[in-house]
Order: C-alpha cells, then structure tokens, then sequence
C-alpha cells in the first residue's frame, strides 16, 4: 500500500466514523481538523503506517496505540463518555478492512482476494488488543469471524444516530484537503469571494472596473477584483462602492475568516489604492466554485489525462469552458474513449 492509497481510504473512513456527532465531535474540539487538515490526516496516517510497517504485536504499535489511548483520554476529560463504547472502537478498526473490499465491487471490479482480506481480518482483531475505552478498559465484543465482522459493519452504520450539521463542514475540509494534497494544481478552483463595502466610494475616478492580478511565475491566491459600483451602479446604494475580491485556490482553507479577510483588503489597498475603513468586509464561501482559465490552463489540464491508469477518466466542465454543457460533453467523451 503506498501513501496516496492510505491517505484516499483513511479519508474515506473518517466520512463514515463521524456520522453520529458524538464521534464528530471528539475531532471537532480540538480544531484540528477544521484548521490545518492536512496535518490531521498525516497525524492519523503516522499512527496506520506505524501498524502496518511493524505488525499488530510489534513494541513500536504497542507503544503507538498507547500514546493514542493517551490523546484518547485526554478528549475524554472534555466530553465524557465519547470514548467508552467498544463498539465504536471496532467499528473504526473493521470499517477499515472492509472498505477497499466494498469500494472495488462498487466500482464493478472483484473486490480484495479472499485470503488478503482475511489477513486484514486478523491484523485488526490483533490491533484491537491493544486500544482502551475509558476507565483504561479493555474492548469487548470483536467480531470472531470475518463474516461476523462484515454483519457487525452493517449493524453499526444502520442504527438510527443522531446527525449534526457540523459535520458536513468537517467532511468537506478532509476532502478538499485530500484534493489539495494530491491532485495537479490546475484542478483546483475559487471557492472563496469577500465582499467590501464603503459608504463613499474610495476610487470615483478609477479607470477600468475590474484587476486581475497577472505575470510571469508565483502562486497567486487572488484571482480577480472587482468594482461592482462601477460594474453594475445599481447593485449598491448611490456614491457607494462594492469592491468584490475572488481568491483562486484553495490552500487558503487554512487560514481563519480573519485572516482571509485581511489578505482581501490587503490586495484591495495595492490595487486601487489607499481607503478609509470599510463599513462592512464578509466572507463567503462555496462548496464549488467557478473555474476561471487562464492562458496555459487547458493545455496543463490535457496533461493530466496522461497521469491516470488505464481505462480511468477525468469528466467535467473544468476540462472546457464551464457550463453544463460542457459538463455533458466533457461525460460522453470520456464514456466513448472507454467504450473503444
């Protein structure tokens, strides 16, 4: 197993552990998670690579799976009784070896060979060994058989648990940061866009309505401004003046609202000058965004088509001008390449 693979099915099972909120929110306390995910994930991925590279007995797992009952606890102490049930404990443990099984058959494909998945098995009953619940309790009720473990997956993901909206944000940071981490950067797109309002408009004169900043190398993380008093007059009251700030990708879902807000004004201030203090500066964020070209973006995209394994395709209107049309013509050429 190399990393991209570890990182694809520890993401994926995170999804399913923080369905209930009170598994969701022993992640969100912390703020981990929600700020720098890309660290929580390799915090996570050093604790799998450590049982996976040494084996379920090893000294180094031992210790491992000790130093995580310890961060355990340590939530514990702020929301107890999150971390008493062995059933949660082993639903982690036993999501995980079904997963890659499930995921391959989902795709039509023969699933993991029996005897590999059956190796998983044993490794994680193995694992489970060695975590504690609170009261440095020992887990009880793992599964005897294989068979036994994919009924108890079912049983656990069919209870009725209760569900909190926060945890869509959570899944949605771990994705876009798996994204982020590892795939080409021409793949990723705006989903961020600041509002600034002044009462009097700072830049009556200023000549065009809108800057986009350009040359020659450097990540920019502003892709667009716009003055939307000058664009559309009628969009803010009069003498006033609406300057909209686009950013362009999306390593800034690291950094906090304020800190997203300062950079916005920041770029204003460079671009169009100088301004008394905004009445008000809001943040808005999408859960996807607009793909914006610039010159070289298709041609570094049709690179990308040459990274993927065989009969794997890339479909979507980020491939062509955005618009659903693309996006179908973009989904019937991928199918037709296949179907050669």
């Amino acid at each position: 197993m190399d990393e991209f693979t570890l990182n694809f099915l520890v993401t994926i099972l995170t999804c399913y552990v923080v369905k209930p909120a009170y598994m969701g929110e022993t992640l969100i306390i912390t703020n981990k998670a929600m700020r720098h995910p890309n660290r929580r994930m390799q915090d996570a991925l050093d604790f799998f690579w450590t049982w996976y590279a040494t084996g379920p007995d090893s000294h180094e797992t031992k210790a491992s799976v000790n130093r995580l009952n310890k961060l355990h606890f340590s939530v514990a102490k702020k929301l107890p009784g999150h971390f008493e049930n062995s059933d949660d404990f082993i639903y982690v443990l036993a999501r995980l070896v079904v997963l890659p099984d499930r995921l391959l058959k989902k795709l039509g494909l023969s699933g993991i060979d029996p005897q590999i998945k059956l190796a998983q098995f044993n490794f994680a009953k193995a694992l489970s060994k060695h975590f504690r619940r609170e009261g440095d309790k020992e887990l009880e009720g793992f599964p005897e058989k294989l068979e036994e473990l994919e009924d108890f997956v079912d049983g656990w993901e069919g209870k009725n648990h209760v569900y909190s909206p926060v945890l869509t944000d959570l899944v949605l940071v771990l994705i876009y940061a798996f994204g982020e981490r590892w795939f080409p950067k021409p793949l990723h797109t705006l989903g961020r866009w600041i509002g600034i309002y002044y009462d009097e408009d700072p830049w009556p004169d200023y000549p065009v309505d809108a800057v986009l900043p350009v040359g020659v190398g450097g990540e920019r993380d502003i892709g667009a401004m716009v003055l939307h008093g000058r664009r559309q007059p009628a969009s803010v009251p009069d003498g006033g003046q609406l300057v909209g700030v686009y950013f362009n990708t999306l390593p800034l879902a690291n950094m906090s609202d304020e800190e997203i807000k300062h950079r916005a004004i920041e770029q204003v201030h460079n671009a169009f000058g100088e301004a008394p203090r905004p009445r008000f500066v809001h943040l808005f964020r999408y859960e996807k965004g607009l793909t914006i070209a610039k010159p070289g973006h298709y041609g570094s995209l049709d690179k990308v088509h040459e990274l993927l394994p065989p009969n794997i395709r890339l479909a979507g209107d980020y491939f062509s001008q955005a618009g659903v049309e693309a996006a179908v013509y973009s989904g019937e050429h991928a199918a037709k390449s296949l179907s050669k």
